[in-house]
């Protein structure tokens, strides 16, 4: 009985595994659910406010309040521009994900936690239940979960939530496989599901793993002698419109901002964010056994190396269909089941990814080794790839394609008796050996804004948003030191207490606007005159000094530049001070 319970081969032991192993390998993350956030404080702040936004809108919508879901996209930050929370993912998937613990607790952080651990453990357990249902074998499929879930790609990635949100993508073809060989609506449904959610999680996934979808779809009509089948491609194109009809409204906010300037992303910053071939084996330097060893080129987006074991697996697998194919048996033989279409897909798909992750051109060390790829005509030609600047990040969707065919080779090692069910184990204790990056840095959190923002906001803080909170909705603040990047997401963090809107604010991209009042307002003591005639034009209602942000005096520096400008103190805690901003008369001094 002890055995079964450790026996990490039913979806159930499996899922208990994972979640296990997603909190040794993250610790200590789990120790400080509700109080800390991992990584850093830049991007995980942002996703955190982004969650924030989306949950908060969607507990008014249910309480019925329309407005809410009619003003989602206007986001508080950035004021007075419009469509600011298209500027960055919009994370709407992962807001359902967590409405329920935010709506009993309001604690973004836990909130946040709980999603970071689930994109490990939910990514696993897809590959395992796709792996499963290709090769019937729980030990192969439980490891193959291992090499997805807990892929060395997701050490470079532990401050974006969004990239680490790959879950739905196994479960998509899981769906799809199943439908194939069943033909029955409820596996298509579940396969249409994990897309959009997949679609609603990540604008980079959207846009790399649609491809192979439809490539798979289109396999497997080839392979199953299906293009005539006028039920499957009508139950395929209602699937495929349903997918699209929930998908499109959440790309219009970001058509709308493309059609208002030019291409997100230079071809210069596509090529500079592109993987090199030396990125394979290069390894990111927070893991710790590979990260010391592997520094061909360095980089923080395309270091790139996926592990011994997997890389071993994945050319095993690949071998091992090509001879039981040239052998005219089933891969899985008499006890096995046949993987199908989807392993000579998944070798195709692999290296199609692998090829795009170079970006518009292969190099080697910097240099071109090729001319112009295929990526240079979907930046140009195909929406969407032109606001996408990292094509390094099509090493996940390489790896989701070798983990299925590595879970081909580790059946068939698992099928030679004890001793190969031993190997397999034992080869998945060797991968999360490879993978380990533990201890994660946790960042101390501020118990008045669910996350502490280092006692960098000062002592003060926290009474100061309380009295912002009292404050006409329709007041607009500017919060100094104005521009700094570490400071403005304390700030959109910290908007999550009272959601005034704010002339601050930090994303994936910022608006000109923006750009202008920060060329002012973020040395407002070198042109005085001219910073106040900015803060007046802003539309600032009232402006904060942080004023322990401040180095030496210059806090109070800038208390003074603003009752130069005409600005009232109304009240001030410890260092951190609240002015009102007069509408006209503005100083000079």
């Amino acid at each position: 009985m002890l055995k079964r319970v450790f026996t990490p081969d039913t979806a159930p032991r499996a899922t208990l595994w994972y979640l296990v192993l997603a909190v040794v390998m993250t610790w200590p993350v789990a120790r400080h659910l509700a109080t800390a956030i991992p990584d850093n404080l830049g991007d995980p702040l942002l996703n955190a406010w982004i969650l924030g936004w989306d949950a908060s809108r969607l507990l008014r919508l249910l309480h019925g309040d329309v407005a809410a879901l009619a003003g989602f996209w206007n986001a508080n930050i950035f004021y007075p521009e419009p469509l600011t929370l298209a500027y960055s993912e919009h994370l709407f998937a992962q807001a359902v994900q967590i409405l329920p613990v935010y709506a009993l607790t309001g604690n973004l952080i836990l909130c946040y936690n709980l999603l970071f651990l689930s994109t490990f453990v939910l990514s696993a357990l897809g590959m395992f239940l796709l792996t499963r249902e290709l090769t019937g074998n729980g030990r192969a499929a439980f490891v193959a979960g291992l090499l997805f879930g807990f892929a060395l790609f997701r050490a470079q990635h532990l401050g974006h939530l969004q990239i680490l949100s790959s879950q739905w993508m196994p479960f998509a073809l899981f769906g799809l496989r199943r439908y194939f060989i069943t033909r029955r609506w409820p596996a298509l449904a579940g396969a249409m599901a994990a897309l959009v959610a997949q679609n609603l999680s990540c604008g980079y996934y959207l846009v790399f793993f649609a491809p192979f979808v439809a490539g798979y779809v289109l396999y497997e009509m080839v392979s199953r002698h299906l293009l005539r089948d006028r039920r499957a491609w009508l139950s395929l194109l209602v699937a495929g419109a349903v997918v699209v009809g929930l998908t499109a409204p959440f790309l219009a906010p970001y058509a709308a901002l493309r059609a208002s300037g030019p291409a997100w992303r230079s071809v210069e910053e596509v090529d500079s964010f592109s993987a090199d071939l030396a990125s394979y084996v290069t390894a990111f330097p927070r893991l710790r056994f590979w990260g010391p060893r592997l520094q061909a080129a360095p980089s923080d987006e395309a270091s790139l190396f996926p592990g011994l074991v997997p890389l071993a697996l994945a050319l095993a697998g690949i071998g091992w269909t090509a001879w039981r194919r040239w052998k005219r048996a089933p891969a899985g033989g008499q006890t096995g089941v046949s993987p199908g279409p989807l392993a000579g897909f998944s070798l195709v798909a692999m290296a199609v990814a692998l090829w795009l992750s170079f970006g518009r051109s292969i190099r080697l060390l910097g240099r071109p080794v090729t001319g112009l790829t295929i990526y240079d005509w979907l930046y140009r030609y195909v929406p969407g790839f032109d606001g996408l600047r990292v094509s390094a990040r099509f090493g996940m969707i390489a790896m989701l394609f070798a983990a299925i065919l590595a879970g081909i080779a580790l059946e068939a090692i698992a099928r030679r008796g004890r001793f190969g069910r031993g190997l397999v184990l034992a080869l998945g204790v060797v991968f999360l050996a490879e993978a380990a990056f533990a201890p994660v840095d946790v960042r101390a959190v501020w118990p008045g804004a669910d996350a502490t923002l280092p006692g960098a906001l000062g002592p003060g803080a926290p009474r100061m948003y309380a009295f912002v909170r009292t404050l006409p909705p329709n007041a607009v603040l500017a919060e100094f030191p104005f521009g700094q990047p570490g400071m403005e997401t304390l700030f959109i963090y910290a908007s999550t207490l009272h959601w005034r809107a704010l002339v601050n604010g930090y994303s994936g991209r910022f608006p000109d606007s923006y750009r202008r009042t920060y060329r002012s307002l973020g040395r407002p003591l070198d042109d005085r005159a001219r910073a106040c005639r900015t803060l007046q034009s802003s539309g600032a209602t009232h402006a904060i000094i942080h004023g322990s942000l401040f180095r030496d005096d210059a806090g109070q520096a800038f208390s003074a530049w603003l009752r130069g400008c005409g600005a009232q103190e109304i009240v001030h805690w410890d260092t951190e001070r609240i002015f009102a901003i007069p509408t006209k008369g503005v100083g000079s001094n």
